[in-house]
C-alpha cells in the first residue's frame, strides 16, 4: 500500500456526508436487511476444480456481469443475490457481485478484525493476490486509501484503506471503468487513470479520473491536494487468482 501524503489538514466542510459516511464500507454482511432485490440466475454454488486460463476469463466475466446488474441501485439498497441478503455499501457491492458469479468473497472474513473493506484486504493478503501493478483486468477488486476522514482526527491521508470496488473495463489508454457504491448516487461507473492519476481530464474533457475523496468534485476549489481516484488508489485484487482460491 503506498504511503499516505502526510498531515495536511482540510476544512470542515464535509463533516455533515462524513457522518452519513460512517457506515459506508464498514458491513460484514452475511445477511444485513430483508428486502427483495436483484436476484442473479447465474449465480448459485462455488466453482470446483482446477481453472484453466479459459476459466478463469470465464470467472472474471461471470463477476462482470454479475456487478452490472446491480447498477443504479440506491446507497446502502438491500437486494438479494442467488438467495442471500447484501446491503449495497462498498463492501456489500463487491461481495454481491461475486456471490452472484458463484464465489463467496467474504469466506475467511471471520478470521480478521475491522470493518468489510479491511477484513477484505486482509483475505486476499493470505490469499496472495493483492498487487500494485498498474495493468488491472477486468473483475479485479480495486482498494483505495484515505478517501474520507475515517479516524476523524481532521487531517489528511492518515486513515488507510477506506473503499473498493469493481475493475469493469480497462481502454487502451490505461482509462480503467470501476463499478462502486457512491455515499451519494448510489452503484455507479466511476473512472480511474493511473497514467494521470492527478489529471481529472484527458484530451477532448475525456473524463480521466473521478472525484473520490469524500464531499470533493470538479466544480469545487476548496478541494484536497489528492481527491481523484487514480489518486488515492491502494492496490488491485486478482480475480483470476481470487477464483482460483474460492474454486
Amino acid at each position: 500500500m503506498r504511503p499516505g501524503a502526510g498531515g495536511a489538514r482540510f476544512g470542515s466542510a464535509v463533516c455533515v456526508i462524513a457522518a452519513i459516511f460512517l457506515s459506508a464500507c464498514a458491513s460484514v454482511p452475511p445477511g444485513e436487511n430483508v428486502d427483495a432485490g436483484v436476484l442473479r440466475k447465474s449465480a448459485g454454488k462455488q466453482q470446483s476444480g482446477a481453472h484453466s486460463p479459459g476459466e478463469i476469463a470465464a470467472a472474471r466475466q461471470r463477476v462482470v456481469d454479475s456487478a452490472k446488474v446491480l447498477l443504479g441501485q440506491k446507497p446502502d439498497a438491500s437486494v438479494q443475490v442467488a438467495g442471500r441478503q447484501f446491503t449495497l455499501d462498498c463492501i456489500g457491492t463487491v461481495s454481491a457481485a461475486w456471490w452472484g458469479a458463484g464465489y463467496d468473497i467474504q469466506r475467511d472474513f471471520a478470521k480478521y478484525s475491522g470493518n468489510g473493506v479491511l477484513r477484505l484486504y486482509a483475505s486476499m493478503k493470505d490469499w496472495g493476490v493483492l498487487h500494485e501493478m498498474r495493468d488491472p483486468k477486468p473483475g479485479d477488486v480495486v482498494f483505495w486509501e484515505n478517501t474520507w476522514d475515517r479516524n476523524d482526527n481532521g487531517v489528511l491521508y492518515d486513515d488507510g484503506l477506506t473503499h473498493a470496488g469493481i475493475v469493469i473495463e480497462v481502454e487502451s489508454d490505461g482509462t480503467v471503468h470501476y463499478l462502486h457504491s457512491s455515499y451519494s448516487r448510489g452503484v455507479v461507473i466511476a473512472y480511474f487513470n493511473l497514467k494521470h492519476p492527478a489529471e481529472p481530464f484527458g484530451p477532448g474533457g475525456k473524463v480521466w479520473n473521478s472525484p473520490m475523496y469524500l464531499g470533493a468534485n470538479y466544480n469545487k476549489t476548496n478541494n484536497p491536494p489528492r481527491w481523484l481516484s487514480g489518486d488515492l488508489w491502494s492496490a488491485f485484487g486478482d480475480a483470476g487468482k481470487t477464483a482460483e482460491q474460492l474454486r
